[in-house]
C-alpha cells in the first residue's frame, strides 16, 4: 500500500520524465524497483519507463550499468519535487 501524500506527491511532479532500467531477473530487488516505477508512469502521464534486461552489451557498459537495478533518468525541464 502506498501512502497518500507519496501518491499526491508523485502526481506533482513537474516536467516530462523517462526512467530508463536496466534489471536482472535473477536479483531480488529488480521486481520491486519495476513495479515502483511503473505505479509512478500510471499515476503521472508524464512519466515514461523503459524496463530492459542487463545483458552485459556493450550498450549497457557505455552509460556505465555495472549493478542492478541500475536507472537512467532523462528529464526536460528539471525536476522539482514539491515540499
Amino acid at each position: 500500500k502506498v501512502e497518500q501524500a507519496l501518491i499526491d506527491q508523485i502526481r506533482q511532479l513537474d516536467g516530462d520524465m523517462e526512467f530508463q532500467t536496466y534489471i536482472s531477473l535473477s536479483w531480488q530487488n529488480c521486481p520491486d524497483v519495476v513495479q515502483a516505477l511503473n505505479l509512478m508512469s500510471v499515476l503521472n502521464p508524464r512519466i515514461r519507463v523503459v524496463t530492459s534486461p542487463m545483458d552485459m552489451s556493450p550498450s549497457c557498459w557505455s552509460i556505465g550499468v555495472q549493478v542492478v537495478p541500475f536507472e537512467v533518468v532523462f528529464q526536460t525541464p528539471p525536476c522539482a519535487v514539491p515540499t
